[in-house]
């Protein structure tokens, strides 16, 4: 169907530039990539079978610069800052769920991701709608109900900056609290600084022992 084509060529062209002197590998990799796909297809579904691939066959060899550059190249489909924030969160479950954020190149690509400060949107109060904010990104607009949390603190007509690394933060945070009545390990509202704060604390926690 068309999202297998859709699904195949990325994922092909990135890997195909790393293992080009491996073509065997290449299609063991590409066949493994489909026959691990067990559910409906959508969005994220590619992530998702990627991340089984590499949870399998990451270790070998040949999958050396795949595995160093999957999750954290720019120009590979699978960069954690690449991907929408609600789809990374999903993926980033599925690593929770399976131990992954303390194996490469799980953990690597996270602390990279954690590390990067490009701005990738804004976050603002709604101008049209006085019980909403907004984040708007390059290619997409979010919009949220304000919490009723004292601390809420954007303000009419300022723009604050989202970063890299509170997208794959608040994703990371939101995973593993998935159906647990805790609050979000970081918000896009906070001042940088309580961002800043909580990052730091999860680059210590995954650079300790797994």
């Amino acid at each position: 169907g068309s999202w297998k084509t859709a699904a195949r060529e990325p994922i092909a062209n990135f890997i195909n530039r790393s293992v080009n002197d491996a073509p065997d590998l290449l299609r063991l990799f590409e066949a493994m990539a489909w026959s691990t796909e067990a559910h409906d297809f959508n969005d994220f579904g590619p992530g998702e079978t990627v991340t089984e691939v590499m949870a399998k066959f990451g270790d070998s060899p040949f999958l050396k610069r795949s595995r160093e550059g999957l999750f954290s190249d720019p120009k590979s489909p699978w960069c954690l800052t690449n991907i929408k924030d609600h789809n990374l969160s999903r993926m980033l479950e599925i690593w929770h769920k399976k131990k992954l954020i303390f194996r490469e190149p799980f953990r690597k690509a996270l602390l990279q991701a954690l590390s990067d400060p490009s701005v990738a949107g804004t976050a603002m109060l709604d101008p049209k709608k006085p019980d909403r904010w907004i984040c708007e990104f390059n290619t997409y607009r979010q919009s949220y109900k304000i919490p009723a949390d004292p601390e809420f603190g954007l303000k009419p007509g300022i723009k604050i900056n989202v970063r890299n690394m509170d997208i794959v933060a608040k994703a990371l945070g939101d995973s593993a609290r998935r159906g647990k009545p805790k609050a979000a390990a970081i918000e896009y509202w906070w001042p940088q600084e309580k961002r800043d704060a909580a990052i730091s604390e999860m680059i210590g926690f995954l650079s300790g022992p797994a």
